[in-house]
C-alpha cells in the first residue's frame, strides 16, 4: 500500500479494525514525511523510530496480540 507524503498510517485498536493475530499489512513511502502512528488503546513496538527513511522505503506492520502491532522495515527516528 503506498503511503503519500506527510501521510500518517494510524493503527486503529481492535473494536475499530480486526486484523487476526499474525496479519499483516505492507506499506511504502511514496512521498516524504510519510510516518505510522498508534490510535487510542493501540500499542506499536518498533525500532529505531515510525517514521520512512526516504521515498521508496518499505516498511510492515504485523499484528502481535490484540491491539498490538510490531512495526519494521526501513525506517528512522
Amino acid at each position: 500500500m503506498a503511503v503519500a507524503a506527510s501521510a500518517v498510517v494510524t493503527l486503529q485498536q481492535d473494536s475499530a479494525a480486526t486484523y487476526p493475530i499474525g496479519a499483516s499489512v505492507d506499506f511504502y513511502a511514496s512521498g516524504t514525511g510519510a510516518s505510522f502512528a498508534a490510535g487510542t488503546g493501540v500499542t506499536i513496538i518498533n525500532t529505531p523510530g515510525l517514521k520512512f527513511r526516504a521515498v521508496g522505503s518499505v516498511a510492515t506492520a504485523m499484528k502481535v496480540a490484540a491491539n498490538t502491532w510490531l512495526v519494521f522495515g526501513d525506517l528512522s527516528a
